[in-house]
């Protein structure tokens, strides 16, 4: 899915909101569609989305090709991804949003978000509060899946240390508070998260805690996060902590991401080691026309353990009509040969929420 300074000066904490595409609220000359009126208009909370105040529905896809072998067997092309969203309105100021889903890697797939939360009436407010319980993804800079515009993952939000499975990719079991206009000033959250991975399969260690906070200073977006932990990997348990900072411009059809991540683990092994990680990355992205765009970023993270891998991925996306989009990309790996991997990626997505949804 596509996040795009030419949509909208606003971080993905706000855009994932609307939970469609950035085209499904805006067009490329910055004006509004109907649907992106309604969310403006119901002062930025997922309420009377569509016409008849019915749920928002979407189905997003995509078939997917990549020049790598898999170790597993499955072939070059493939259905990569089927999910599905549903969001509405509970009562006044509560509303839920589900994200599942049904493929993902050619397989079958899982949930990635389904919570429930209580918004204040006027989120323009930088008083305005929020409250969210449920399965979350995490909030840091730029989402590491449904506003990601290549087929190569982040490396950062992949990133685990040692038998530490703790991603920020994966999505954690939370309750969330969060205050402030989130596209407009300075706005924080606070997360008591479950310690565990529920995707990886690990069991419950307790609460882990999160704090994000964000400054929407015009074309200008900086952000900071700390994540405190705890695992049990071995005889002695894993405490760790991850710090990040992000950075973000955007210039007209330009825009330039930065994150750099920093953690510490004190037995990752469960050995009582400790090990000292660190990654991030640099993106630029520019939007050629109304419907082409062209990415470029550099990945590059270190295990704890000596280990630096780093990657080059270049690419270009266009939409195909009102559903449907395009894209390809090489990624460059030094890991610690140089490779060079082809993605090609057709997408789908439709919606009863008007605009175009091709992510």
């Amino acid at each position: 899915m596509s996040f795009q300074a030419v949509a909208l000066l606003a971080t993905t904490l706000f855009a994932k909101q609307t939970m469609l595409s950035c085209n499904a609220c805006h067009t490329a000359v910055m004006g509004l569609t109907p649907f992106g009126r309604g969310f403006r208009n119901s002062n930025y909370r997922m309420v009377r989305l569509t016409k008849s105040g019915a749920p928002a529905v979407a189905l997003r896809g995509q078939f997917a090709y990549t020049s790598e072998p898999d170790d597993s067997g499955l072939p070059k092309l493939i259905l990569d991804e089927v999910d599905y969203f549903v969001a509405g309105q509970i009562a006044d100021n509560f509303s839920y949003f589900s994200d599942v889903y049904a493929v993902d890697g050619g397989r079958s797939g899982l949930t990635r978000e389904a919570w429930i939360e209580y918004s204040s009436s006027r989120q323009r407010s930088p008083n305005a509060y929020r409250a969210t319980l449920g399965l979350v993804t995490l909030p840091v800079p730029l989402e590491p899946e449904s506003f990601r515009d290549t087929s190569e993952h982040y490396a950062v939000w992949d990133q685990t240390v040692g038998a530490n499975r703790f991603t920020f990719f994966d999505p954690h079991y939370a309750l969330s508070g969060s205050i402030g206009n989130q596209v407009h000033g300075v706005s924080a959250s606070l997360l008591a998260v479950s310690g565990s991975d529920p995707q990886a399969g690990t069991p419950s260690s307790g609460i882990d805690t999160m704090a994000a906070v964000q400054d929407e200073a015009g074309p200008l977006v900086l952000e900071a996060y700390r994540y405190d932990g705890r695992r049990f990997t071995g005889p002695i348990a894993d405490r760790f902590a991850r710090l990040g900072f992000g950075a973000s411009l955007y210039a007209g059809r330009f825009s330039v991401n930065a994150v750099t991540q920093s953690g510490f683990d004190s037995s990752a092994n469960g050995d009582g080691i400790a090990a000292s990680s660190g990654g991030g990355f640099l993106q630029t992205r520019y939007q050629l026309s109304d419907s082409v765009f062209a990415i470029a970023r550099y990945d590059g993270i270190e295990d704890g353990f000596g280990t630096f891998s780093r990657t080059l991925t270049i690419g270009a996306g266009t939409r195909v009509g009102r559903n449907f989009r395009f894209e390809l990309e090489d990624v460059i790996g030094h890991a610690p040969t140089t490779t060079h991997t082809l993605n090609a990626v057709l997408g789908f997505g439709f919606s009863n929420a008007g605009g175009s949804q091709a992510y």
